[in-house]
């Protein structure tokens, strides 16, 4: 008779990273997850989505605290319950593509672009309608007051600068032409009668045709601009230095007709905006600084004031974006606007409630410190804004 041959273990799993034996679902050495090693597209895109986005739970959890609770996420992390909610830097790049991604959507300077053309480049009307207009305007400017008698010609001949001096803007006129051509009169007074000359000469060229032939106004109006070209717009564009031949500015000042400097405009306020991101980024530390000088005798590491800047602005991406949303979508409905309202003026109040709950001081010494960051951060603000223009007039 054979003996018995004793039953076969089976063979412990083992991490497929660093080869330790597992005891559960994660490596207890190296922290891998044990999961198979050949996966369907919907396992993939799951994990992905989990990993990610948070869509196991935490992000819909995250979110709730942070609308429901000012500061609580903040305070949360900071006592160490961190592996429930989304990370902050992680709730901050989801929160900062959403309100990107919705301004990308709506495309503010291209309804900007659309309400100060008046008509679109392919909008058109008849000769007869487009005379009655050319008539009205013409009517409209000699109605209108008479800016002033100074002379044009004495600021025209006012000294070239050629020493390269103080600004790049002035290489084609002196400093002081420049001084004047912000107060002197005789600009409204060139400029009304610029484009006087502009409308007689519509006027006369459609005077020749058939009144009911259809015609796009654009192309008048960049005839007539390339016929009578605005000489003061070398006071206002000058040479900045760029040399970059695809770069906006570059556009801007080669930019002839109406048209093409509005389209110049559109380019370069498009690509300010698209470093908008970065810029925003890049002044969370300065944010974080702020809250350290208000708060240097808390004790508190520079990385807790980081935190609660992530969650702060996190929150304000989020609900400026839908903001951004209702006055795109529903500008017409009184309870959209009324709500619009509302959440526009809600993050500060937010920011308040959860500086009093995360940093635990009295109202008094809160209000006042809040208030300090709300007069010095905007100057934050509008340097990074800055930046972003000047981002995309050197780089495109």
């Amino acid at each position: 008779m054979e003996p018995l041959e004793p039953e076969a273990r089976p063979t412990a799993p083992r991490c497929g990273d660093c080869g330790t034996a597992l005891s559960g679902e994660y490596c207890t050495a190296c922290g891998q997850r044990d999961e198979p090693l050949r996966q369907p597209l919907r396992h993939f895109v799951a994990e992905a989505a989990a990993e990610y986005l948070g869509v196991d739970g935490r992000l819909w959890r995250t979110l709730r605290v942070l609308f429901v609770s000012p500061g609580g996420l903040t305070r949360e992390y900071l006592a160490g319950r961190r592996t429930r909610y989304l990370g902050p830097h992680r709730i901050y790049l989801a929160a900062s593509v959403f309100f990107f991604f919705v301004l990308t959507i709506l495309d503010p300077v291209g309804q900007v672009q659309r309400a100060t053309e008046g008509f679109s480049p392919d909008s058109t009307t008849t000769v007869a309608e487009r005379l009655e207009d050319l008539i009205a305007r013409e009517r409209a400017l000699r109605a209108a007051p008479s800016p002033g008698t100074d002379s044009l010609a004495d600021l025209l001949s006012a000294p070239t600068d050629t020493s390269g001096g103080d600004s790049k803007a002035l290489r084609i006129v002196g400093p002081a032409a420049v001084q004047q051509a912000y107060g002197d009169s005789a600009f409204a007074e060139y400029g009304r009668d610029l484009e006087l000359r502009r409308l007689a000469w519509q006027r006369t060229v459609l005077d020749t045709l058939d009144r009911t032939r259809t015609i796009r106004p654009r192309d008048y109006d960049d005839a007539a601009a390339l016929l009578f070209p605005d000489t003061t717009r070398l006071f206002l564009v000058g040479d900045f230095g760029i040399e970059a031949e695809g770069s906006s500015a570059r556009d801007l000042q080669r930019a002839r007709t109406p048209g093409e400097r509005n389209q110049a405009l559109g380019a370069l306020a498009r690509r300010a905006v698209s470093h908008l991101p970065l810029v925003m980024f890049l002044l969370l530390p300065v944010f974080a600084a702020l809250l350290k000088l208000l708060y240097v005798r808390s004790r508190w590491y520079y990385v807790e004031h980081l935190i609660f800047a992530l969650h702060v602005h996190a929150h304000a991406f989020v609900v400026l974006g839908v903001v951004a949303l209702l006055a795109g979508y529903f500008s017409d409905v009184d309870w959209a606007a009324w709500l619009s309202m509302v959440l526009f003026a809600w993050p500060p109040v937010y920011f308040a409630v959860a500086m009093r709950r995360v940093y635990d001081r009295p109202w008094g010494r809160t209000l006042t410190k809040a208030w300090l960051l709300g007069v010095i951060y905007p100057v934050a603000l509008l340097a990074g804004v800055a930046l972003s223009v000047w981002l995309a007039a050197e780089f495109g």
